[in-house]
């Protein structure tokens, strides 16, 4: 299975999100397989916070070396809340690495 295949599979799942990410497991063992072998390369990027949780997208390379992110519940705000009380269905998408440059203020010895 490529990222691409991936990612479409998981789209058209309409997975509804009972476990936190690293505890989901997928029906189809071809798609687990492809996220276990998947490795993370960041977490909680495009945070986006609601009352009573926080989705964010973790991002991931496949196997096949394609980049790919999952957005999905990181955070919940209310103690009384469950994963399953939210009614969130994983989505995923093709990521692309972008380089950034930044500055900070030179020490002087």
């Amino acid at each position: 299975m490529t990222t691409k295949e991936f990612i479409k599979k998981l789209n058209e799942s309409k997975i509804r999100q009972t476990d936190w990410l690293e505890d989901i497991e997928f029906e189809d063992s071809e798609m687990q397989k492809f996220f276990d072998a998947s490795k993370v390369l960041k977490e909680r990027l495009n945070r986006d916070e609601h009352r009573w949780y926080e989705l964010s997208i973790t991002v991931f390379q496949g196997p096949d070396g394609g980049i790919f992110g999952i957005n999905s519940i990181t955070q919940l705000y209310s103690e009384g809340s469950s994963l399953s009380d939210i009614y969130y269905h994983l989505q995923a998408y093709e990521m692309e690495e972008i380089t950034t440059v930044s500055y900070t203020i030179k020490s002087e010895k």
